[in-house]
């Protein structure tokens, strides 16, 4: 208990000094932006806010972890109920800290679950995921929809996360108590993007490793989904590899 003690306390202090960073404006788009050969759209340099967090802040830090999808859910629940305040100018502390949480938490749910032999596959689905989370939240998360695509992520991703949209403001369940939260899974990996109406801002974060850097949080206007669509498909092809086939998974709390 003592050794976990230190490691949140690790944890905060590198979270606590990277926010300062970032309130200081020490860190500018062209400083966030890891130090490899990257053609970006120009427009999409000025609009999209990255934020590459140190690399002990990810999710397999210190272990080979694939609990993305655990740590996307709970990104929902925590950000929800820790009532999370988004901003498009740079990730707060009470985002950071939700962040840290939620990786922490997935990483000890998807290890319970390794120990007591109940992973079918490595990579859980949501379903899956959000079965798994039931013992460690006090009120529901639940997926309203969700849709498959075949196609490049690059050229459709924008579109089909738009309509999708449209969609869910027409049709949001009755019972909803969040905003919109679509789940990203493509190649592997599950990203969450959070959805501010009330602030206009999205938030895209990925809980993976970036060498070398840790995990990332991106930011954009609602106007400027676009821009973020077509920056996530671009990191990710850099990542894994070209992107034929994707999973938009719109969840949320009851």
């Amino acid at each position: 208990e003592l050794t976990i003690w230190f490691q949140n306390l690790k944890y905060l202090l590198i979270l606590s000094k990277f926010l300062l960073q970032c309130q200081s404006n020490r860190w500018n788009a062209l400083e966030m932006t890891p130090p490899i050969a990257q053609k970006q759209d120009p427009a999409a340099d000025k609009t999209v806010k990255v934020f590459w967090l140190p690399k002990e802040v990810s999710q397999s830090h210190d272990q080979d972890s694939k609990a993305c999808t655990l740590i996307s859910v709970l990104l929902v629940y925590n950000c929800h109920h820790s009532k999370v305040e988004f901003s498009s100018d740079n990730p707060g502390h009470h985002l950071l800290s939700a962040f840290r949480q939620s990786i922490d938490e997935g990483n000890k749910i998807y290890g319970k679950l390794q120990y007591d032999k109940m992973l079918k596959e490595k990579y859980l689905n949501i379903p899956e995921a959000l079965t798994a989370i039931k013992p460690s939240i006090k009120a529901p998360v639940a997926e309203w929809e969700s849709f498959l695509y075949d196609g490049d992520l690059l050229e459709t991703l924008y579109q089909n996360l738009r309509d999708k949209l449209e969609l869910w403001y027409k049709r949001r369940p009755a019972d909803a108590k969040s905003d919109a939260n679509v789940v990203i899974l493509a190649n592997l990996r599950a990203v969450v993007l959070l959805f501010s109406q009330r602030n206009g801002v999205v938030t895209l974060m990925d809980s993976h490793g970036h060498c070398p850097y840790g995990a990332v949080i991106a930011l954009v206007s609602n106007s400027s989904l676009n821009f973020l669509c077509k920056w996530y498909a671009e990191q990710l092809t850099r990542d894994t590899g070209p992107v034929s086939c994707y999973e938009l998974s719109f969840v949320y709390c009851k």
